[in-house]
């Protein structure tokens, strides 16, 4: 051992030598997750307000014309079934009138879809005003190409996400 220490020394001090570790003896590195913003957070931030120089009814039409390229490209009307594909998409995009409401001042609204959640669709009108329509206790038309579709709130009340995987049942009659 003595002479691999001088041999060490003396002829390879000005190259460096890497070691090897053994892979047993190494720890792993845990993948730390993302931290998850809380309400409080994602309000200070303004993550989803919109401001008022903004808020203007045209900027949102190429996002209309971005849902009707969208919900033309998944709906094939050939298939009696076109109507549940229709229900499963997103409507971000979309332009829907209320047609029946618990809030009688809500009644004949119409404007395109900006954000969708659980529980309301936030719209935004001709008029350049942001409008929050809640689902519950609401019935929605949404018109695609010839077909005016009635959207029951009451049944319509889940996150997008969560829709899209839902298997719907139709109802004859649906009581506000």
């Amino acid at each position: 051992t003595f002479f691999f220490f001088f041999f060490f020394f003396f002829f390879l001090k000005d190259k460096k030598i890497f070691f090897l570790k053994n892979k047993k003896t190494q720890k792993k590195t845990k993948i730390s997750k993302r931290k998850i913003l809380n309400v409080k957070q994602r309000k200070a931030l303004k993550l989803f307000t919109i401001p008022k120089n903004q808020q203007i009814y045209s900027n949102f039409l190429p996002l209309h014309q971005l849902w009707k390229a969208y919900i033309e490209s998944i709906v094939d009307k050939s298939k009696g079934d076109w109507l549940n594909t229709v229900i499963k998409a997103d409507l971000h995009g979309a332009i829907i009138k209320v047609i029946q409401a618990k809030c009688a001042s809500l009644v004949n609204l119409s404007g395109i879809i900006i954000r969708e959640t659980k529980n309301t669709f936030k719209i935004i009108t001709q008029s350049n005003e942001l409008k929050n329509l809640p689902k519950q206790g609401s019935i929605f038309s949404l018109t695609l190409a010839d077909h005016l579709i009635m959207l029951y709130g009451n049944q319509f009340a889940f996150r997008s996400s969560e829709r899209s995987a839902r298997k719907f049942k139709m109802q004859s009659t649906i009581e506000l």
